[in-house]
């Protein structure tokens, strides 16, 4: 949402200097829906979906030739001739220059535009967060169902009567949990909660297909309704489930999990090179933007571009003297936390109390990050602000306020690598001085990861480099990018890990880094008083 916004601020600034463009913006059905029934999409049951294009004409006559239609104003056009906003924001799109969206519109199967994709056209992706983009068509690219939701579905069926469709589909999903269970049971026997597996038993597959057969009658009959949401979390997983099965190559994993003694099955996209590198067929040309995008044979060899992208590698537009970085070598590995919590705690009261301002705490886990604040509020006087699991639009608006209220000390913020804070926010000027990232950013080590990485083992490629540490120190260079925001910013960067004084970490470096300078814990307060003063030393040949 915050990226969004500096994109249609991008557009108005152009508009506003005269260029003569249209843009839209995209929003989820679900944000946007007028209905009182939110998502009750078929014509007998949506008065904005009845007689939708009888009423379109008139509300698109009313389009401004300029400027950017977002949520409020499509919203308003919407209710002003009774249409269904998702539906009409699509419309809208074809009418305009510039489409402002995620990258589910451009690439997921499930909710790519078709209206322009499947035929293709004159079109230009510029893809911004590009370094977002591997991990996000991995996903887009996989499938998986859920046990539960086929035993919670099941129970909305009638056990004795019912009508024939009603009974079809109640035996079809007894025979697909009879397999379910059964590699669960299998799991449990043997103490594992995850397991890989070369295929499905063949009567498996039969069951997955008899079960979507079912309930695409009950769609096309159109039964479905009296199930609500719940049969739409059955068929269309199920659905992309059983789709990309029937092409798995060596590019998936196919894997089950286990969570609150459920089963869930995964086929997770190890390589998305292919898909996306079709997916730019349908368009001209494509950019792919980000000021992390390091290194670039990292996302060359994974965004599909086949080696036929030019790379321009622009240097920093910000002051590299501005930028104070410097790493401090403790163990903040899962093992040595506990041993390390004293210490560290020590480091971030000493990088606080050097100046007074706002600061923010970078953390891999929100149990690591919890930990660590508890102690720290035992030693600082600092005023702490502690990101939270699940925060709403407001909670997050209101953390985000909160760097530009006047406090008597210094405010110390706490978040999680990777999460709503970690990217896409601009805290400029004083609003934020330090930026203290803990621990190298390594993605949750899980069987997912681990299939990947070996499968980039398998090609003679550094399969722990493509699974966990690039992706990881990706997720370090957004955290540290909050801090300079304008030419006039400057600030602090704290690393705080042994890991980063590794040779096959400092290869990740991006160039203006090159200032980076190692600290002991004793030393933090005099080089932090230093750059205030003088800004940021040379480093030793």
């Amino acid at each position: 949402n915050t990226i969004r916004g500096v994109a249609a601020e991008s557009l108005r600034s152009m508009t506003d200097a005269g260029a003569l463009l249209r843009g839209v913006i995209l929003s989820a059905k679900e944000k946007v829906c007028l209905h009182s029934a939110p998502l009750s999409c078929a014509p007998d049951l949506c008065p904005y979906a009845r007689g939708f294009f009888t009423r379109l004409d008139d509300a698109l006559a009313e389009l401004p030739l300029q400027g950017c239609m977002d949520e409020a104003a499509i919203g308003e056009l919407a209710r002003r001739h009774m249409l269904c906003p998702h539906e009409l924001s699509l419309c809208i799109a074809q009418e305009s220059d510039v489409v402002i969206c995620d990258y589910n519109y451009a690439f997921d199967p499930r909710a790519r535009l078709r209206r322009f994709f499947d035929e293709g056209g004159a079109y230009t992706l510029l893809i911004d967060e590009a370094h977002n983009l591997v991990d996000r068509a991995r996903d887009m690219f996989s499938a998986h169902i859920a046990e539960k939701t086929y035993a919670d579905l099941k129970k909305l069926l009638p056990t004795k009567g019912g009508t024939p469709a009603q009974r079809t589909l109640r035996r079809a999903i007894l025979a697909l949990q009879k397999h379910l269970r059964t590699l669960r049971k299998d799991m449990a026997q043997d103490g594992v909660t995850a397991r890989r597996y070369a295929q499905l038993d063949d009567e498996m597959v039969q069951d997955c297909l008899s079960v979507l057969q079912c309930l695409e009658q009950m769609r096309t009959a159109g039964s479905a309704g009296e199930y609500g949401a719940l049969f739409d979390d059955a068929y269309f997983p199920l659905r992309t489930f059983v789709d990309i099965y029937a092409q798995m190559d060596a590019t998936y994993g196919l894997y089950g999990d286990v969570s609150a003694r459920r089963l869930e099955l995964h086929i997770q996209c190890l390589d998305p090179d292919e898909q996306l590198h079709r997916a730019y067929q349908s368009v001209e040309s494509v950019v792919f933007f980000s000021a992390s995008m390091t290194p670039f044979s990292y996302y060359e060899r994974l965004l599909g571009t086949r080696d036929m992208a030019a790379t321009l590698d622009i240097a920093s537009a910000f002051p590299q003297h501005n930028l104070g970085i410097y790493t401090l070598g403790l163990d903040t590995s899962y093992r040595a936390r506990e041993r390390t919590l004293a210490e560290l705690c020590s480091a971030l009261c000493s990088f606080v109390q050097a100046r007074k301002g706002n600061y923010l705490f970078y953390f891999p886990s929100y149990a690591y990050m919890r930990s660590v604040c508890e102690e720290f509020s035992l030693r600082s006087s600092a005023k702490v602000l502690l990101q939270r699991s699940g925060m709403d639009e407001a909670e997050r608006a209101a953390f985000l306020a909160a760097f530009d209220e006047e406090y008597d000390e210094s405010l110390a913020a706490f978040a999680v690598m990777g999460g709503i804070f970690g990217e896409g926010i601009d805290l400029v000027g004083d609003k934020l001085i330090g930026v203290a990232v803990i621990g190298v950013g390594l993605p949750q080590i899980c069987l997912a990861r681990d299939m990947m990485r070996q499968y980039h083992d398998d090609l003679m490629e550094d399969g722990f480099s493509y699974a966990y540490a690039v992706p990881g120190f990706n997720r370090v260079l957004q955290a540290v990018g909050r801090l300079i925001r304008t030419p006039t910013d400057r600030g602090a960067a704290l690393l705080i890990d042994k890991r980063f004084e590794r040779a096959d970490y400092a290869r990740l470096y991006p160039p203006h880094w090159s200032h980076i300078r190692r600290v002991q814990a004793g030393q933090l307060s005099a080089k932090l008083e230093d750059f205030r003063q003088n800004g940021p030393a040379k480093p030793p040949r």
